[in-house]
């Protein structure tokens, strides 16, 4: 979805998950060795496609 400023309306483009890297707390890619990656991704190993859904849909609201 293409990332815009119409109208005074903000609008849902991406959403990323940070991940520290391996003996690390920061989330910062380049400081800590971590990566980032899609939320979807990062949630399906323990949730199911419905409460993905749930999930992001809440994100996006709360964003």
């Amino acid at each position: 979805m293409p990332c815009r400023f119409a109208a005074g309306k903000w609008e849902f483009a991406a959403m990323l998950a940070k991940v520290a890297g391996k003996d690390s707390i920061i989330t910062n890619v380049r400081r800590g060795g971590g990566y980032a990656l899609k939320v979807r991704t990062a949630l399906a190993p323990t949730l199911s496609k419905a409460q993905i859904e749930r999930v992001t849909k809440r994100l996006i609201q709360l964003g």
